[in-house]
């Protein structure tokens, strides 16, 4: 048994006492030890994680060296840099900072919140705390703009945003669900699961013919076309994508949840911004990695609605369980053929 699998047991045992003993503190607990797992990896661990101490590295010898990341974390680096704070100190303050950010949002907003901490570890901790580390940051910001979205706030709205995208670029996908939910049949929750259904069904024809646009796009943008002809990008996408067919899901039954059960407008919200991200992915399919990149800061919520989905379906009685074994589920099914790809063995830099 490897440690990845030893810390999934320790959250998912953590959340089935916590929802008998109901300690706060416990959400914090789980928040850091999570933190410290993720930021004291050494170098090698998670297939980015080298660049990131390469860019660190470059800015101590160069203070004015031309970074290929996005200016707030070009900022935040030279920051820490100006302070003489060495590379691996900065790393474990940044994995303090994006993990606070989950845990702060999901202790207001989850009613299970170490199981949502546990699933976030089961579903995204890998690709993203443990290597994607900007767009893992710039997702944790993006889910405080979700109030502003329910309320229509669009000035407090887009500051998160903007702020969110100094970290990733990605980030301003979050103004496509703000147009949809406040503007078109997003808005309303009459018939959604139909509305839905149409939509997907019109997404994946628009998948089949989309390529020329985003070719376009890239060629405007001058970022060239690997992620749409390169095997490495695009090799295990499609519609038979697990992580595509497991949203599709979700997302369907968010559809039926809403139309036939009373939820809040921050709760649709982020039900509906979920749902966006799914048929973002869908329109995507050809390219695995581009649509993953691209959706995955819209479905970080995933880790609230699936608890939400599993309370609202399930006896009570059974809730518990069930919300374990789906977080293990998920573990095995989408996570662990992760770990052979520059995650084993885990070693830090204290070694």
């Amino acid at each position: 048994m490897n440690i990845y699998t030893i810390v999934l047991i320790i959250l998912v045992v953590t959340g089935c006492l916590n929802v008998v003993f109901r300690q706060r503190w416990v959400v914090f607990a789980t928040t850091i030890l999570l933190a410290l797992f993720a930021g004291l990896r050494a170098t090698n661990i998670g297939p980015d994680t080298i660049s990131y101490y390469t860019d660190y590295w470059l800015r101590t010898m160069d203070f004015n060296f031309h970074s290929q990341f996005e200016p707030g974390y070009s900022l935040l680096v030279k920051i820490f840099v100006f302070f003489n704070v060495n590379a691996n100190t900065f790393f474990l303050l940044f994995a303090f900072l994006t993990l606070s950010l989950l845990g702060i949002f999901f202790h207001r907003y989850s009613y299970l919140p170490i199981f949502s901490l546990a699933y976030y570890y089961a579903r995204f901790f890998l690709t993203r705390d443990m290597n994607q580390i900007r767009q893992s940051l710039a997702a944790a910001i993006l889910l405080f703009s979700l109030k502003y979205m329910a309320e229509r706030d669009l000035k407090r709205f887009t500051i998160i945003v903007l702020i969110a995208s100094l970290f990733h670029s990605v980030a301003l996908i979050m103004f496509v669900p703000y147009v949809l939910i406040n503007y078109f049949g997003f808005k309303s929750d009459d018939g959604l699961p139909l509305k839905y259904g149409i939509v997907y069904i019109a997404s994946l024809i628009a998948s089949l013919f989309i390529t020329p646009i985003i070719t376009f796009i890239f060629n405007l943008v001058g970022l060239g076309t690997d992620y749409l002809t390169a095997s490495v990008y695009t090799s295990g996408g499609g519609l038979l994508n697990p992580v595509l067919l497991f949203q599709s899901v979700i997302s369907f039954l968010l559809a039926y949840i809403m139309e036939h059960r009373d939820t809040t407008l921050f709760r649709r919200t982020l039900y509906k911004t979920y749902m966006v991200g799914t048929l973002i992915l869908l329109l995507l399919n050809q390219y695995r990695v581009l649509a993953g990149r691209t959706s995955t800061v819209l479905v970080t919520v995933e880790a609230i609605v699936v608890v939400d989905i599993i309370k609202t379906l399930v006896p009570r009685g059974g809730q518990t369980i069930v919300t374990a074994a789906v977080i293990v589920l998920t573990f095995f099914l989408i996570s662990e053929s992760t770990l052979s790809i520059g995650y084993l063995p885990y070693v830090t830099f204290l070694n």
